[in-house]
Formats: structure tokens, C-alpha cells, sequence
């Protein structure tokens, strides 16, 4: 669970209670539970998309068994030097029945568990004080993933106004379908034309696979008054180009207002001009703006509201269809800029009616005020 919630709240890891169980269920099973390497190679299996995510994962597993580690070489150099020394275990002085009792063995200690014991330990003997060291098969696992301990207030819980699985859903409905290709599917009404029409099948009718070729273009701002929301952005974001089966998803950012110039990476060092980017994405390409416009300040900024203005005035020139979405709820909108900016632009909250209403206006159809 630590090693979990740190690759949540410090790298981001987009991982949920499903994947949490998921890594259960495998060490109940057996796997990742020979040494370090098995479980690494368990986690970045469950847990990782890309290399980094792999070099992120494997230095925190390291660093969380580097104590584990070190305890056991210091435990083994110890018993090599008591064998050396000739020293063996003998009972405390109020345990002795006798002067001259014999002393255990040492290979007694030594002797692996068997099979039916409950925990399994690797135990050393350092100055007449048994130690011990849970492995990872100490890792009580119940059959039930719904007895599972959790805290009172569970770091799991999915706290978003939407989830992955209503984005992926949402995003699947921007589509534009093209046949295209080699004709390999049955077209079943063709088929069944051509039998009436000859009164006898000579051959099926076949038709090219059906392709979704449908774009859109994201303008996400970034750092400010979005930091907060840096986690749903991402969700947006990556649902968007892995889940939602569209052909190409062309991200750009901006800070607070996009004025002259987008930038294709979150340092805000390769810049594009407005011009060029219009140029690039065309007029069929609809386009989805994420920004809280001003809202999460609570405050009415003029100036902020005057290039917005100018830049949806160049937008319309520009951009056939155009959406914005505001992670702010819609009932703290009014008295910011938001509020005057929401009445020159079709704007919605992040909701899952919301959202869907914003995918319509991108595919063209007329929304009414919300």
C-alpha cells in the first residue's frame, strides 16, 4: 500500500482501486512472491505504460527493501562469525535446569520451515536474541478483496466529477467514419439483395473495414489557478488519446489566456503561433479548451476577459466547431471572469452531462443554454 499510494501522489501514477486489487489477487495466486525481481517485474507488468513509469517503480522498490536487505546480510555475517567463533546458543540462566545441560544445536535454528507453518521468517541468533524478518509471503491476503482493511478516510476513492470509464464513453461518441482499405467485411443487406435479385449465391459482397478518422485539437491551460486540477487534466488528457478510438489528438498549452502563442510541451519552450496552429488543424478539426477562465480565483479580471474575447473573435475565423470546459462547478461562475467569458462561448462544467453536452457542440449539433 505505501509503495502504491506513493506512485499515486508523487509521479501520478493514473492507477485505481481496480489496479490495487488486481496486484493482490496476483501475489494471492503466487505471483512476484520469489524475491525482489519477481515483484518488481509483477509491478511494472500491473502498474507501468511507458519506461519511466518502469524507472520510477523499480528505484522505489529498491529503496523500500534496502532495509530488508541490509538487516539480512548484517543477520548472516553474524551467524557466520558465531560459527567461526564456536559460540552457540544456550537458554538464560533462569531457564537452566542444570549446570552442564547440553546446548541446541545450532543447525536446529538453521533448519528451513516447514510447509504448514503460518508465517514464514528468516531468523538469525545475535547475542542470545532471536531476530526475525518478515518476507514478503508475511503479506496476509484475504480471499475477500471486500474484507480488506481500509482507512476511514481511503486515498482510493475516486474523488473526480467524472471517471476514466464516462470520459473513454464520452469521447467515443466524436467519430467520423470512413471505409477505406481491402474489402473484407460481409456486407449482410448486399448479400442478401444480390441472392433475390439472381436466385442463387455466386459470391458474398464484401465490403473495406470502417475506420474512425474523426481529430480534435485540446488547448489545456497550464500552471496557475489549473494547478489544482493537474490531476483531472491529466485523466482528461490521456483518456482522450488512448481510450476514446479517435485517429489524432493534437494538445497544445497556454497560461491564463492563449495570446499569440500555444506551446506543444508543459515547460512552455517550443512555442507556435496562433496562425500556424489554425493553418495546421483546419477548419474540420473541432477544438476543446480546458481553463478554469478565472473562476477558481473567485475575481473579475477586465483584461483577462478582453483577450479572451479578441481570441475567440479569431477562433470563429478560424475554428469550425469549438467547446470550453471549466473544471470549476458552474455555480461559481457568476462574478468572474468566467461568467462573462461563458456568454461569448459555448462553456461547460466537468460533468458527465456536461461533457457530453460539449462533445455534441463539437460534433456540430445546436446545444441549448444549460
Amino acid at each position: 500500500m505505501s509503495l502504491f499510494n506513493r506512485l499515486r501522489q508523487d509521479h501520478n501514477f493514473l492507477l485505481g482501486l481496480d489496479d490495487y486489487l488486481l496486484s493482490l489477487q496476483a501475489l494471492r495466486q503466487g505471483f512476484g512472491l520469489e524475491d525482489a525481481a519477481a515483484l518488481e517485474k509483477l509491478c511494472v507488468a500491473l502498474w507501468c505504460k511507458t519506461k519511466e513509469d518502469k524507472r520510477i517503480l523499480s528505484k522505489h522498490i529498491r529503496d523500500l527493501l534496502l532495509p530488508y536487505h541490509q538487516m539480512s546480510e548484517h543477520i548472516e555475517e553474524d551467524k557466520k562469525e558465531n560459527i567461526l567463533d564456536g559460540k552457540t546458543m544456550s537458554p538464560p540462566d533462569d531457564q537452566k535446569e542444570k549446570e552442564f545441560s547440553p546446548q541446541p544445536e545450532l543447525s536446529k535454528f538453521n533448519d528451513p520451515p516447514t510447509p504448514d507453518t503460518k508465517h514464514n521468517y528468516v531468523s538469525s541468533i545475535t547475542n542470545d536474541k532471536k531476530e526475525y524478518l518478515p518476507t514478503i509471503r508475511d503479506v496476509s491476503v484475504t480471499t475477500n478483496p471486500m474484507d480488506l482493511p481500509r482507512p476511514r478516510l481511503s486515498r482510493l476513492t475516486e474523488y473526480y466529477p467524472v471517471s476514466t470509464r464516462q470520459l473513454k464513453q464520452t469521447w467515443r461518441h466524436l467519430r467520423r467514419h470512413v471505409r477505406r482499405g481491402v474489402a473484407e467485411e460481409l456486407d449482410i443487406d448486399a448479400t442478401i439483395r444480390e441472392i433475390e435479385r439472381k436466385g442463387i449465391l455466386y459470391h458474398p459482397v464484401m465490403l473495406p473495414r470502417r475506420y474512425n478518422l474523426a481529430q480534435v485539437c485540446l488547448l489545456v491551460d497550464d500552471g496557475g489557478s489549473m494547478t489544482p486540477f493537474k490531476a483531472l487534466t491529466n485523466r482528461l488528457i490521456e483518456t482522450m488519446q488512448r481510450g476514446g478510438r479517435l485517429s489524432n489528438v493534437v494538445v497544445y498549452y497556454f497560461h491564463d489566456v492563449p495570446e499569440g502563442y500555444l506551446y506543444t510541451d508543459l515547460a512552455h519552450t517550443d512555442g507556435v503561433s496562433l496562425e500556424h496552429v489554425w493553418a495546421t488543424i483546419g477548419q474540420s478539426m473541432p477544438l476543446l479548451i480546458l481553463s478554469d477562465a478565472g473562476s477558481a480565483r473567485n475575481k473579475m479580471d477586465k483584461e483577462r476577459v478582453t483577450i479572451t474575447k479578441n481570441f475567440i473573435s479569431e477562433l470563429r475565423r478560424g475554428v469550425r466547431h469549438f467547446a470550453w470546459l471549466n473544471p470549476v462547478p458552474r455555480g461559481r461562475w457568476k462574478g468572474t471572469s468566467a461568467g462573462s467569458i461563458a456568454s461569448l462561448v459555448a462553456m461547460f462544467e466537468m460533468s458527465p452531462r456536461e461533457i457530453y453536452a460539449s462533445v455534441d457542440t463539437l460534433r456540430g449539433r445546436h446545444i441549448k443554454t444549460l
